[in-house]
């Protein structure tokens, strides 16, 4: 059992929950901060660096998390707010955190949950640590500057700080607007009668895609390391989105073939090639390894989802 005290921002979505479980199980003393929390009767916002310097004194704390995230849907319609937004979140929040953890509390160690976005545009090559970078969205652009920041933080200020730039993980908590909670509601909602039609950008497309339960348990093994070091945590596999739809609908006891069909009008004009992860790094110097393959964690997924329209 660890005896520890932990603090994890964004502990109501799906990966702070996830880390939070499994804490917890492991004997840790959690503190989350998620849109509700309030300092002083404030609500809580990671871009006040009082409010930050509040919280990071309140306890001794071995670890930080921060899984806090913005992203806007368009950009091209984003207003000047979620612009703010997104550049607070996903990095003013963040280096709050570093700047009074340097001050306050040197031995805590933090998590910076990245991104692949902010490699941008890929050829379909594995994309490691040490991968060019050239963020497409301001989205991978807000986490590639709080990366940057965080490794000189590393270097100059000696702090235990590093981050996991993560892949597509899908789990029953992702939110409904990713394809991988599409397909299988709709999967669900077809095998009820109530629905008698997927439609998909393209059943081709390559994407590496891993189980959530599995990539939070990289976090907390990266900072259990005698050397903070940036990760790349992926599958490190890639399968077509008709392996995907093909898996949910036979697990359901469903031939996709009758129900899905591709529609090109669907698919969002991004421009950035096939985000592929090469975690070989994570592999070789931490004991992290995903439990779950594709094929299980998608029927999980199925199971979970079922589970909750049944419990409405």
């Amino acid at each position: 059992m660890v005896s520890m005290e932990v603090l994890i921002t964004g502990s109501a979505g799906q990966d702070g929950t996830y880390l939070r479980q499994l804490l917890q199980a492991e004997g840790a003393s959690v503190t989350g901060i998620d849109r509700s929390f309030t300092v002083r009767d404030s609500a809580f916002d990671p871009s006040n660096p009082r409010q930050v310097d509040e919280i990071v004194s309140a306890k001794p704390f071995d670890e930080v998390y921060y899984l806090a995230a913005h992203q806007s849907s368009s950009e091209k319609s984003a207003s000047a707010d979620q612009f703010e937004l997104n550049f607070s979140v996903n990095h003013r929040g963040p280096v709050n955190f570093l700047n009074s953890i340097h001050s306050l509390s040197p031995s805590t160690k933090f998590f910076y949950a990245a991104s692949a976005h902010v490699f941008g545009r890929s050829d379909g090559r594995p994309l490691g640590e040490d991968a060019p970078k050239a963020p497409i969205c301001l989205y991978g652009k807000t986490k590639l500057l709080t990366l940057e920041t965080i490794a000189a933080y590393r270097t100059k200020r000696r702090l235990f700080a590093c981050s996991g730039i993560l892949f597509n993980h899908e789990s029953a908590l992702r939110k409904r607007t990713f394809l991988s909670r599409k397909v299988i509601e709709a999967a669900l909602e077809i095998r009820a009668g109530r629905k008698d039609k997927l439609l998909v950008g393209n059943l081709e497309q390559l994407v590496d895609w891993g189980y959530a339960p599995d990539y939070v348990r990289a976090f907390p093994a990266m900072l259990r390391r005698s050397c903070a070091e940036d990760f790349v945590v992926s599958s490190g596999e890639l399968h077509t989105v008709r392996e995907f739809v093909e898996t949910v609908f036979r697990f359901l006891g469903l031939d996709y073939h009758e129900f899905v069909a591709e529609d090109s009008s669907l698919l969002p004009n991004l421009g950035r090639g096939v985000l592929y992860g090469d975690n070989r790094k994570l592999l070789q110097e931490t004991l992290w390894r995903p439990r779950y393959n594709f094929r299980t964690w998608i029927e999980l997924m199925v199971q979970d989802l079922a589970e909750q329209k049944e419990n409405k």
